[in-house]
């Protein structure tokens, strides 16, 4: 029976297991007796061998190998000593007995010097080595064991026989019936417990077993009802979610089918697989599964330029594919049709969830349209800078055109002035004159200052300066302008007002005049005045604000009183182009700040300037020239220097032809800059005054071409412009300009430039004005009376010169040292000096 089989084997493998540890155990004896057996015969042989070796040694010593072979014979009698040998000091044999073991494992050898001692010296005389064969120890641990080992599996066998009865009756039928009900489990039959056969004992391990299998029947029939339950909701979810992923796969499909950029994919082997509706409308995009080594031969696809055809590795779905991020490459594709679509394109590769590469996708925005608005755009503005050139052109032209004669007219003017043994009449022709010359010249720069603003060729030059004296300058300047009109003029300024900055001082001083000018203008009674202060937060600025008390701006044009060539509706009749409010916001805006209006009309206006503040340091402002004289002529002791005047204008020529020989120079002249070449190398001049635009050769090509001459490198050649731009200034000194001077030029300029470069000493004389004026003692002028002080303010501003000069007489009676000075200075109109004297000084009602 199944039973009996299974209790057999049981009873079997347990015998074959008892034996073998038996085994084991015995073989373990065996090898503990066998090792005890080889550790006593080694001591025995050492014992042995140290005790022959002294007799044996001695016999050696005297010669007597009979006794030493009777002491070997004796030694191979001891059981287990297989061999004995005895060698002398060079190693020879002397004698030997016993058998050989040869083999390693059998053998356990001792080796022994033999030493000969004596109460004197002792001697090596040999060596004595001695073999003992194992094979016998081995044999009789064996022996031992035999017995032991027939009585064990005798024991072993009996006690075989009695498990085999025991575990057939108490374990083995019971062990059946679990493994046939094991055996037969399944869903359907779960509901049947395990029960053993009658008679079986509970109470024991079987019973523990039999309750866990019951016990694991139960725990499978709940886990089937659980597992039933989660696939009914895995079904629901599975469902659910797939609905989800189908919902978002349309509607991601939706959103890549709408877009109007092309999308187009490969997988991971470089086959197109995707093109959404955008790129399959595309003229020229075929949806072909193709790989990429057919791309270039399906596609006809260009670099940007639209002519070299784009190799492979260009290609951006490729390098996408290769791990690049492309962005915003450029491509052309040819249509069916021949026209063809320019493409910027962006894209990458692809990656699953583990990192690995899936394919890789690009997007393709048509740029067509784009690239022809830019072409378009491209023509404008080359268009627009050719009318820009044009305009700056004309620019230049308008510049010579208007400055050239103003510059005689100014010139000519001041030298006549100069002269002596002129009526008054006539200087105050002369005056006239020069300043109507003057107001013309601040129009023409009004006019061409908007123009390079507009042109873009108006530049910030900030450096340091003294912003007290500017403002005190332009306040002194605007006040006698405010008294002709019986206005006043007050400068507010607030303590923490700076003394020195940084900034465009020229254009900060047109925006001063232009706002103190128009506020001056529109104001018939009450005042102007000039707020200066600091703003802190949020970041430093400098505050310029023009208040005055006139006619205001209606708002209706408050919104375009800044734009050029307008003025307010109540000030048509004003003097001027229009322009100072454009050029002032632009000059604001170029230099950081913000210009705003607040008016009301019949009440007045304020204009507030507001600028980003830069201070600085007193060392830091350059050094300030002493005013200098009116040039006499060379001091003596010069060398005769010869000036050469190349001009094209008779008018202007002359003016510095005039002006160089009053000065006491030799002065030739040439009309163009052909004939300057030609006489500088019939005359070598020391100095070369050059205008720039002439007809024949213009100055420029002249100074090329007398640089490349002998001698050339050392003249000084000096540029006559009439040109208004700066940027001008810098091709004149890289064509070979050693100096540079605008017209209309006063004739300091001219004297100061031959200063500095040709070295020249001139005689000047003194200061007929300011500087005496200035060394007029405070206290004779403070003794003014008051009636006369006032009678010759209210002259200087009616510009009432017979008046004046009536003044003048009462002051000579009590200081004609005072009287000289203001009578010189009313000679030569310096109105605003006579002014700024009596402001400074303190009149006689002041002091006690």
């Amino acid at each position: 029976m199944k039973h009996h089989r299974i209790s057999r084997q049981i009873a079997v493998r347990m015998a074959v297991g008892a034996l073998l540890v038996t085994l084991l155990s015995l073989l373990s004896f065996g090898m503990l007796d066998y090792r005890d057996r080889v550790q006593a015969a080694r001591d025995a042989l050492n014992e042995i061998a140290q005790s022959s070796a002294p007799a044996i040694a001695g016999s050696l010593w005297g010669f007597d190998t009979a006794q030493v072979e009777v002491i070997v014979d004796g030694l191979t009698l001891i059981p287990s000593i297989a061999n004995v040998l005895v060698l002398d000091e060079k190693g020879v044999e002397v004698t030997g007995s016993g058998y050989e073991v040869s083999d390693p494992d059998r053998r356990l050898e001792k080796r022994v010097d033999l030493v000969y001692r004596d109460p004197v010296m002792e001697s090596r005389v040999g060596q004595l080595r001695v073999v003992v064969d194992l094979w016998p120890l081995k044999v009789a641990a064996v022996s031992r064991l035999l017995p032991l080992l027939i009585a064990l599996v005798l024991v072993v066998t009996a006690l075989g026989a009695v498990f085999f009865a025991l575990f057939e009756r108490a374990v083995a039928r019971h062990l059946i019936a679990i493994s046939d009900y094991l055996s037969g489990m399944s869903l359907d039959r779960l509901d049947k417990p395990l029960a053993l056969p009658p008679g079986a004992r509970l109470d024991n391990e079987l019973g523990v077993v039999v309750a866990a299998i019951n016990g694991m029947r139960q725990q499978i029939l709940k886990s089937h009802r659980e597992l039933e339950d989660h696939r009914r909701h895995l079904e629901e979810t599975v469902a659910r979610r797939t609905a989800e992923l189908r919902r978002q796969q349309a509607f991601a499909q939706a959103v890549l089918e709408n877009i109007s950029d092309g999308v187009v994919a490969c997988d991971e082997s470089g086959r197109l697989s995707f093109f959404n509706r955008a790129a399959r409308e595309m003229p020229g995009i075929a949806q072909d599964d193709l790989p990429p080594e057919q791309w270039v031969e399906r596609y006809r696809i260009f670099e940007e330029d639209g002519a070299t055809p784009m190799a492979l590795a260009d290609i951006p779905l490729f390098r996408a594919l290769q791990g690049e991020s492309v962005r915003n490459a450029q491509m052309v594709i040819e249509q069916a049709d021949g026209r063809r679509r320019n493409l910027l394109v962006s894209g990458q590769s692809m990656l699953d969830a583990d990192g690995a590469k899936i394919g890789a996708v690009v997007s393709l925005h048509d740029v067509t349209e784009q690239k022809m608005a830019e072409a378009r755009l491209l023509e404008a503005k080359d268009a627009a800078e050719a009318a820009n050139r044009a305009k700056s052109l004309f620019l230049a032209n308008m510049s010579h055109e208007l400055r050239t004669p103003l510059n005689a007219i100014l010139g000519f003017s001041d030298l006549v002035r100069r002269s002596s043994g002129l009526s008054e009449t006539q200087q105050a022709n002369l005056s006239i004159i020069h300043k109507s010359g003057d107001h013309l010249l601040g129009l023409i720069n009004d006019v061409l200052d908007l123009a390079k603003i507009e042109a873009g060729r108006t530049q910030i030059e900030r450096a340091p300066f003294d912003l007290a004296d500017l403002i005190d300058g332009i306040a002194n300047m605007m006040r006698v302008r405010a008294l002709e009109k019986g206005v006043q003029l007050l400068v507010v300024q607030a303590p923490e007002f700076p003394r020195h900055i940084v900034d465009d001082q020229t254009k900060l001083r047109q925006i001063l005049i232009n706002l103190l000018s128009n506020a001056v203008k529109a104001t018939e009674e009450g005042g102007v005045t000039l707020r200066l202060g600091v703003e802190p937060e949020p970041t430093e600025r400098l505050i310029l604000e023009v208040e005055d008390t006139g006619i205001g701006i209606a708002p209706e044009e408050q919104s375009r009183i800044f734009d050029a060539f307008v003025q307010s509706g109540a000030s048509g009749s004003w003097q001027g182009t229009g322009l100072g409010l454009a050029i002032t916001r632009q000059f604001v805006a170029m230099m950081g700040g913000q210009l705003t209006l607040t008016s009301e009309v019949g009440k007045g206006s304020l204009f507030r300037v507001a600028l980003p503040l830069h201070r600085a340091r007193a060392e830091d402002l350059p050094e300030v020239l002493p005013e200098k004289g009116e040039v006499i002529g060379l001091a003596a002791g010069q060398p005769e220097y010869r000036i050469l005047v190349v001009d094209d204008n008779p008018e202007n020529s002359l003016l510095l032809t005039q002006l160089l020989e009053h000065a006491g120079y030799l002065v030739r002249g040439a009309d163009n800059g052909a004939e300057a070449v030609a006489r500088y190398q019939d005359w070598a001049p020391h100095f070369i005054w050059m205008d720039q635009r002439m007809p024949v050769m213009n100055g420029v090509e002249a100074t090329r071409r007398i640089r490349s001459l002998p001698g050339g490198d050392v003249v000084k050649i000096a540029a006559v412009t009439a040109s208004s731009f700066k940027q001008d200034d810098a091709l004149l000194l890289e064509a070979g300009f050693d100096a540079i001077v605008h017209k209309p030029f006063r004739p300091e300029e001219i004297h100061e430039c031959m200063e500095d470069l040709l070295g020249a000493k001139l005689v000047r004389a003194a200061l007929p004005t300011i500087e005496r004026a200035r060394q007029l003692p405070a206290q004779q002028l403070a003794t003014l009376p008051e009636a006369q002080r006032q009678a010759l303010v209210e002259a200087i501003v009616s510009l009432d010169r017979s008046c004046m000069k009536a003044v003048l007489l009462e002051i000579a009676e009590s200081q004609p040292t005072s009287a000289d000075v203001l009578g010189h200075l009313v000679d030569n109109y310096e109105y605003e000096t006579i002014l700024n004297i009596l402001e400074r000084v303190p009149s006689a009602a002041d002091n006690p």
